[in-house]
């Protein structure tokens, strides 16, 4: 069998495992040679790498997304209503009226301002729920 390397590099491989060789140009078949065997070494290096890259950007991918979904299906914790809002309605005149607005936006904002007035920028959705009247609805 007779194999071609380059133009100036024959092998001649015998079916008895003996082989003969001849070298036209020893120096350029040498570099030829190593030339392709640095390609060959460079390549499976790159598609490495490049799968490596890859398969961190999907793990990283899924991290995230477990941890939106972790996140997103957690349950936020209950704020217990009826003692903010007794706190909240403490002074107020009317303490049972007062505790049921207060009640109803507890339960809908899932919050209730600190203290016994105002500070309704602590609870922006308490500050925006109105009457039909347009008042507002929350003490």
């Amino acid at each position: 069998m007779l194999t071609y390397f380059s133009n100036s590099y024959y092998k001649y491989h015998h079916p008895s495992s003996l082989s003969c060789t001849k070298y036209s140009n020893n120096s350029s078949a040498i570099t030829t040679l190593m030339t392709i065997s640095n390609k060959l070494l460079i390549a499976p290096l790159l598609l490495s790498l490049l799968l490596l890259q890859f398969s961190e950007a999907v793990l990283d991918r899924q991290t995230v997304n477990s941890n939106l979904a972790a996140t997103s299906y957690s349950p936020s914790p209950k704020l217990d209503c009826g003692g903010a809002c007794k706190a909240r309605c403490q002074l107020s005149s009317r303490p049972r009226l007062c505790k049921r607005a207060c009640g109803t936006c507890c339960a809908r904002c899932s919050c209730v301002p600190p203290g016994t007035a105002g500070n309704y920028e602590a609870c922006s959705c308490y500050a925006s729920l109105t009457t039909h009247g347009g008042q507002r609805k929350c003490p």
